[in-house]
């Protein structure tokens, strides 16, 4: 079990501390992140970048952006598309994508042509390519845009929920937050209705996320 690190700030600068208060990391970087999966990211030479538990930088390749690490792979991207990294820096998802989603479930949406599907770990495409916009999976399931319509497919690409909602989220456990005429409302698993699109969505604020079993409304 990884031991906790805290960010600390001494004249300016961030750096880490672990519980017993010993600093592991000194506080060099002006802009810091926390620790999530076993990586902060740090600006360096005015980039995000990914730093261990041991304070060493990803830097074999300069991207443009890295993302979280997600089930050991980071989405990155270098100029204008997109690949993922694993935990040591090393590229091992072609940069290739028009845009990039995190891995969740074994799977990562990914856009190509204009449109999204998913691809495995190795890169290699489970479901083609053909929907307006895919999020990740949860719960088996994950939210697609077909002809401007929401619904949910399952990990084999098959519609499970049929395209009805203007906006999806993924599945938070058991229930899903979408949208209808810019009101939130709350679905389960097999597109039952439990809660009718009917609260406000408040913008950079609340669109009905869960924590620990409640939601603003």
């Amino acid at each position: 079990m990884r031991e906790p690190l805290f960010k600390i700030r001494e004249n300016g600068k961030y750096g880490f501390i672990n519980q017993e208060g010993e600093v592991v990391i000194e506080p060099q970087y002006f802009e810091a992140e926390d620790f999530y999966n076993g990586f902060s990211r740090v600006r360096f030479n005015d980039k995000l970048v990914p730093l261990d538990e041991l304070g060493r930088l990803l830097m074999k390749h300069l991207f443009n952006f890295v993302g979280h690490f997600e089930e050991g792979l980071a989405r990155a991207q270098l100029v204008s598309l997109w690949g993922y990294i694993d935990q040591r820096g090393s590229q091992v998802i072609e940069v290739q994508f028009e845009d990039a989603r995190d891995f969740s479930e074994g799977l990562a949406a990914v856009k190509d042509n204009g449109r999204y599907g998913y691809i495995n770990k190795d890169g290699e495409t489970v479901i083609a390519a053909q929907y307006d916009a895919a999020s990740e999976f949860k719960n088996g399931l994950a939210p697609v845009s077909f002809n401007k319509q929401f619904g949910y497919i399952n990990a084999q690409g098959v519609m499970h929920i049929k395209p009805q909602f203007s906006v999806a989220a993924s599945f938070q456990g058991n229930v899903a937050i979408v949208q209808q005429q810019q009101k939130w409302g709350v679905i389960d698993n097999n597109g039952q209705v439990l809660l009718a699109p009917q609260f406000q969505i408040i913008k950079h604020y609340s669109t009905g996320e869960f924590f620990d079993g409640m939601a603003l409304a």
